[in-house]
């Protein structure tokens, strides 16, 4: 199995930057990189809300894996 990256973006993003941040990171990673966006600010993605949804999301991505 190829290494993987789930970014999770916030999409309350005033500047338009994070939606693309998952691009930076395509040189580092060998295999697939996600993106998924997640209803909250960045600066508030590590509140409970948004907290599950991330979580939610690597959940779903771990049983894909098997």
């Amino acid at each position: 199995m190829d290494p993987f990256l789930v970014s999770t973006v916030g999409t309350d993003d005033p500047t338009g930057k994070a939606a693309s941040s998952a691009d930076c990171w395509r040189p580092y990673v060998k295999g697939e990189v996600r993106t998924h966006l997640i209803d909250a600010h960045h600066g508030n993605l590590l509140q409970p809300e948004p907290a599950a949804e991330i979580g939610r999301v690597l959940h779903q991505r771990l049983v894909e894996l098997g």
